[in-house]
Formats: C-alpha cells, sequence, structure tokens
C-alpha cells in the first residue's frame, strides 16, 4: 500500500479521537468533576507511555538526515553497536 494512503488514514484517526475527546469532555467534566477528569487524561497517557517507549526508535545521538532516513524507510536504521 501506498504511504500516502497510509498518512491519510492516520491523520482520519487523529481527527476522529480529537473530536471523540471534545465531545467527550463536558460529560466527564460534570460526573468526575473537573479534577477527575484530568485525572483520567493522565492515567491514559502515562499507561499508553510503554507502548511509545516501545515503539518509537531511539535518536539520541543522530544527525536530522540519519532521522529522517529512519522515519522514511525503515532499512535505513543505525544499529546500535555501529557509529552513527
Amino acid at each position: 500500500m501506498d504511504i500516502i494512503l497510509f498518512q491519510g488514514l492516520s491523520r482520519s484517526l487523529c481527527c476522529v479521537l480529537i473530536v471523540i475527546s471534545l465531545k467527550l469532555f463536558p460529560l466527564l467534566a460534570s460526573s468526575l468533576q473537573m479534577s477527575g477528569t484530568f485525572y483520567l487524561y493522565g492515567i491514559i497517557v502515562v499507561a499508553g507511555l510503554p507502548i511509545v517507549m516501545r515503539v518509537m526508535p531511539e535518536t539520541k545521538g543522530l544527525s536530522i538526515h540519519q532521522i529522517n532516513n529512519l522515519f522514511k524507510d525503515g532499512d535505513n536504521l543505525v544499529k546500535e553497536d555501529e557509529e552513527p
């Protein structure tokens, strides 16, 4: 499949999740109070952190060109034991 299709699907999913979040906020704020709503959002973010840490590659010590290649094509990954 074409990368443009995946970019479009990713963007669409992001927009749908933003709309869901905006529609749920008033309901959650009235039922959980404002502090409970933000605690719930914080818990969701903390729960998603291990997934992001596992999926996203490490870019420390890489040049901007290497990072660009890393996200453009998975074959250009720098091995951890190699010098950048």
